[in-house]
């Protein structure tokens, strides 16, 4: 991988599809005629894809499935809730949707599907004191029950979030040679208690311990999704970011592609 130097988050992926680009399309070529039907089956049922905005190589693959099943199950629009990095001056610099963005335009492009209108919601805490876990849970969920279109029979909802960050670029000096191991226990351990348990305080907790960076759009989804929960991980990927970020080995994240819907 290219180290990224100097430039924004956003510049260097965008830099990455742009450079990739036939590589990209010669791929979707050849996949969007594949069945699909566990991720398909999410959507039907009324539920959420969730897909990471990690490097292209541990992206692109959940980005075309999801771009797929949208398509496939006939949804009018789609509602994709997206991870703030950046707020106040900095909001022009947040990149965690464009891969999203790039695979329906490329879709579009390739196979002159129908436009699909696409709807960006970031949830933050606004105010609201760090230390006060409870306040932002409810705040936060409160803001999902508000969202609106949520959940519903011509809606698509799709999330980004990277779920596990682990190493000396994130933190943790005291590193284990079984990292990836331990990155897919905190995963599991992560969806089981907000779409299992129903623990959205806990759930956020383990968030902050994993550096789990979907917790606010997880919760707020969590405020839309009715009823007993199910989910299910589609894909297991860990991106190596080392080299760039000119860091110590490991410095990884955990690129996950999972569905959840109502039973």
């Amino acid at each position: 991988m290219e180290p990224i130097g100097e430039r924004s988050w956003k510049q260097y992926y965008e830099d990455e599809r742009t450079s990739r680009r036939k590589e990209l399309e010669d791929r979707m070529r050849q996949a969007w005629d594949q069945d699909d039907p566990e991720v398909l089956n999410v959507l039907q049922k009324g539920g959420a894809l969730s897909f990471p905005h990690s490097y292209i190589d541990t992206s692109f693959d959940p980005l075309l499935r999801t771009v797929r099943a949208i398509h496939r199950s006939g949804k009018k629009r789609v509602l994709a809730l997206g991870v703030m990095h950046y707020l106040g001056d900095e909001i022009p610099l947040e990149f965690s949707l464009d891969g999203f963005r790039f695979a329906m335009d490329m879709a579009r492009d390739l196979f002159s599907t129908d436009e699909v209108p696409i709807r960006e919601e970031f949830f933050f805490r606004d105010d609201i004191p760090l230390s006060d876990t409870e306040g932002i849970v409810n705040y936060i969920i409160g803001k999902g029950r508000e969202a609106a279109p949520g959940p519903d029979d011509e809606t698509a909802i799709v999330m980004t979030g990277d779920l596990s960050h682990y190493g000396h670029a994130y933190g943790i000096e005291d590193t284990v040679p079984e990292y990836e191991s331990l990155m897919k226990k905190d995963v599991e351990r992560a969806l089981m208690l907000l779409w299992s348990r129903k623990d959205p305080i806990a759930y956020l907790e383990h968030a902050r311990a994993s550096h789990n960076d979907q917790a606010y759009p997880a919760l707020a989804l969590f405020g839309m999704l009715k009823g007993d929960l199910e989910y299910r991980i589609f894909d297991f990927g860990i991106a190596d970011y080392a080299k760039v970020l000119d860091k110590p080995v490991p410095s990884v994240v955990a690129s996950v592609f999972y569905g959840v819907n109502p039973k």
